[in-house]
């Protein structure tokens, strides 16, 4: 599971030498990690909870620091691509999602 595609990293990858990029790729790489690990291992609460924590700190840091940062740096021709390039692999994404424990029933 990999939360950037490849477009998205590369343009994200133009701000070289860039800190933040460098903590969202490793908070990504430890919430995937996380998700692995409870795959194997579905009872394990202590890792339900880490992943739960993970991700909501990993959230705030995204939606509080890193989109603001990415915003300054990306012209809008730049972040236009990277939102419709995130819009069609969230299409994908959800054609291929097997869980649908949030749809409504009918």
């Amino acid at each position: 599971m990999n939360i950037l595609n490849k477009k998205k990293k590369n343009s994200i990858q133009t701000c070289t030498n860039d800190s933040l990029k460098e903590q969202a790729f490793v908070e990504h790489q430890h919430i995937c990690q996380l998700v692995n690990n409870i795959q194997t291992d579905k009872q394990n609460t202590v890792l339900l909870k880490q992943f739960a924590d993970k991700l909501e700190s990993h959230i705030r840091f995204e939606e509080r620091v890193l989109f603001g940062h990415l915003q300054q740096h990306f012209s809008e021709d730049e972040l236009k691509k990277i939102e419709e390039t995130h819009n069609l692999r969230n299409n994908d994404m959800d054609e291929k999602w097997t869980n649908h424990f949030w749809g409504i029933k009918q």
